[in-house]
């Protein structure tokens, strides 16, 4: 499978977030984490001991996020794009993610952009897209429930 990029996609569902942070180690092809909507705590990501350095694309979206950012950059050290929209944040620290190239969908540069110049997600992953595998990880036990190409 080489050259394929896998995304994993969890929303709403607390339990099989957690279960995919804890086995994410396993996933070496991940390059997408998308846990949305999953009542994610600080605690939740500290605890868990792993590092995913494929993953360049993480979004916590909706969760009960305060200020991650240290156990972020530990845990995906080659992280470039981070989207904590709708979080409890405080501010980011980008000494902390060297690499991060977008927060919330929008560039880290300083350069000016036109208003509603944003990407969707299908455009800003088109070069991720084209061989990645996309788990649907929604089983009522953690179980993996469907695999698409």
């Amino acid at each position: 499978m080489e050259g394929t990029v896998m995304n994993i996609v969890v929303r709403n569902d607390r339990q099989a977030a957690l279960d995919v942070l804890h086995n994410i180690w396993c996933y070496k092809e991940v390059e997408s984490l998308h846990l949305e909507g999953c009542s994610l705590s600080d605690g939740d990501i500290a605890e868990e001991a792993f590092e995913a350095p494929s993953v360049r694309y993480v979004c916590m979206r909706s969760n009960c996020l305060r200020s991650p950012w240290k156990h972020l950059a530990e845990k995906f050290p080659n992280m470039e794009e981070l989207d904590c929209r709708d979080n409890r944040k405080e501010d980011v620290l980008r000494c902390m993610f060297p690499l991060l190239e977008r927060l919330n969908n929008v560039p880290m540069e300083t350069h000016e952009t036109e208003e509603g110049d944003v990407p969707s997600d299908s455009e800003r992953h088109e070069d991720w897209s084209s061989s990645a595998l996309e788990i649907d990880w929604s089983g009522s036990n953690g179980e993996i429930l469907d695999v698409l190409r």
